[in-house]
């Protein structure tokens, strides 16, 4: 039977989809994260062979794999040159992660995605068909907005300030008995805006909150 791979991975997880001929899904797998930007460049490549083969053995049926496609975080370099030594998967191609994102939110026609998720990324396509991308350059480096910049600011006494009136803001991520959800910090008055927020918000200047 002819069949083709998807492979959508990123920081968090990796995602792998096995379909027929006709698109109808014959198995789908999850494994652990694989950018090598965090992992570094072998496990990130043994995280995706063992996640095809076992994707692949879900399968009894002796499988033809047609094409692969890898839409992957990290280094475009890196993965063309792991999709070079895959061995019995076809024809296989290389992309960012970005792009099946982009996919899904489109449609294939002109539009713009603001990603957040382990990292964080921009991308949009222009009405003459081409792709522009931006960001994404690993939580090592930055990713504004991503999840793991979230967490950094949580830790950053700027981060704590009502970006309307400067007035302190609980930490909801802390938890513990005196976290009351419902009980706004003392400078912050009831019915404020700021005593909605649940949780650290940006108030330096030109900081938005989150």
């Amino acid at each position: 039977m002819n069949a083709k791979i998807g492979v959508d991975g990123g920081g968090t997880k990796t995602e792998l989809i096995l379909i027929n001929s006709a698109g109808a899904t014959l198995a789908t797998h999850i494994a652990p994260g694989c950018n090598p930007s965090s992992l570094g460049p072998d496990q990130a490549r043994a995280i995706v062979s063992e996640a095809i083969t076992r994707l692949r053995a879900q399968v009894a049926e002796p499988l033809t794999i047609t094409a692969t496609h890898l839409y992957m975080a990290g280094a475009p370099a890196f993965w063309r040159e792991v999709a070079a030594s895959l061995h019995g998967c076809g024809t296989v191609t290389t992309g960012p992660d970005s792009l099946p994102v982009l996919e899904l939110a489109t449609g294939g026609r002109p539009g713009l995605v603001l990603h957040a998720g382990t990292g964080s990324f921009v991308t949009a396509r222009a009405p003459d068909g081409s792709v522009h991308y931006a960001g994404g350059l690993g939580w090592r480096f930055g990713d504004p907005g991503s999840g793991h910049d979230l967490g950094r600011r949580r830790g950053d006494p700027r981060f704590r300030r009502c970006p309307l009136c400067g007035g302190r803001l609980r930490d909801a991520y802390r938890g513990g008995p005196d976290d009351r959800r419902d009980d706004p910090p003392a400078d912050v008055q009831p019915g404020h805006p700021g005593a909605q927020q649940d949780g650290p918000a940006a108030a330096g200047e030109g900081e938005a909150p989150y």
